[in-house]
């Protein structure tokens, strides 16, 4: 790509020096690769876990999980233990998690989509989860973490790298004013730490 933007640049008269620096400042050719991704709907895998407070055992809010979701045909427990239950549920496999401070904690393994699918494939999980907090089996929402993997590096930080080097990996953190959330990108991987679940789609919405 790169030898191509060089190429046509040099035909407009523009040396290779100059292509260097719009790239680095402009980040053309990342941009590119992005729509490039998101028209193909390139694959992504995230992970979700949600955390809240709980004043039923662990035991009858896994029953009200199972009453409500055991008419999807995937649906079936893998493991059941004390403190923590897998079960799959429309070819997702799930847990709930009883923690020592006895907080609960819902985790969705990976979950692999379209990068253009990932919001519509958590909303419908979201929207599932809020019936339980509606018919109080679940009470205070603490917080959660969503990791997804881009598929594309996101390297649009103006890093100026020394000749004959490229970039191998970085960690950039990041703070969200509207929903408090701490992001964290690491090349093509993004983790989203917030105390709000209307976070989550404000956040993918900035990198796809």
């Amino acid at each position: 790509m790169i030898e191509f933007l060089s190429g046509f640049f040099s035909g407009l008269g523009i040396t290779t020096i100059i292509v260097a620096l719009l790239e680095n400042k402009y980040h053309i050719i990342n941009r590119i690769r992005k729509r490039i991704s998101i028209i193909k709907n390139s694959g992504t895998e995230a992970n979700l876990s949600l955390e809240y407070k709980i004043d039923k055992d662990f035991d009858k809010i896994f029953e009200k999980f199972k009453d409500k979701l055991r008419n999807d045909k995937f649906f079936k427990v893998d493991k059941k233990t004390d403190t923590k239950i897998k079960f799959q549920y429309k070819s997702i496999s799930m847990n709930l998690i009883l923690t020592p401070q006895k907080t609960l904690f819902i985790e969705l393994d990976k979950i692999g989509c379209g990068i253009k699918d990932l919001k519509e494939k958590l909303n419908e999980f979201l929207g599932k989860i809020s019936e339980f907090e509606r018919d109080k089996t679940l009470s205070e929402f603490i917080n959660c973490h969503l990791t997804f993997t881009l598929p594309y590096k996101w390297d649009n930080m103006n890093i100026w790298t020394p000749k004959g080097l490229i970039i191998k990996k970085y960690n950039v953190g990041f703070s969200d004013e509207s929903y408090k959330s701490e992001i964290e990108i690491s090349l093509n991987k993004v983790n989203v730490k917030s105390d709000t679940k209307e976070s989550i789609n404000y956040i993918i919405d900035k990198f796809i």
